[in-house]
């Protein structure tokens, strides 16, 4: 059994609504299919931001994978997703964003624990991913306009 925990603190120069949205209801509008379980097959992510809804890709024709559950949301605030998180083999992640506004900017504290027969790389392929798709929210919530 292998665990891990990535902790990352981030700013955006946008509002806390704003990344909250970006990263629930306009998840499609910046995570690509490069960072998915279906690769290219993938059609669309979705992430319901309620207590129990599920984080998961679509692959098209009712074929797709689960990446987790939300287990805790305070809208704008916290937003906690728990489930295999993309791993494969035996696997438990717990995901968890925190979003904090400053100012006209929104910090943002990213953690990510997982425990489960992976190999033993996979902490820092993890880690790569979410500084990746870390760089497309930025630029998707600091570049686009919407309030």
């Amino acid at each position: 059994m292998e665990t891990f925990v990535i902790e990352q603190d981030l700013e955006f120069q946008a509002p806390v609504k704003k990344v909250f949205d970006a990263l629930t209801k306009d998840i499609n509008k910046w995570w690509d299919s490069e960072h998915s379980i279906g690769g290219e097959k993938t059609k669309k992510f979705v992430c319901e931001p309620k207590l129990g809804g599920k984080f998961y890709e679509i692959w098209g024709e009712g074929e797709g994978s689960v990446w987790g559950t939300v287990t805790e949301v305070k809208k704008n605030v916290r937003l906690e997703i728990c489930g295999t998180m993309g791993a494969m083999g035996a696997t438990w992640c717990k995901m968890g964003y925190d979003l904090e506004p400053n100012g006209k900017s929104t910090r943002v504290k990213f953690t990510h624990h997982g425990m489960g027969t992976f190999d033993e790389d996979v902490a820092s392929n993890y880690r790569e991913g979410w500084t990746s798709l870390f760089g497309m929210l930025k630029e998707y919530v600091e570049k686009s306009k919407k309030k």
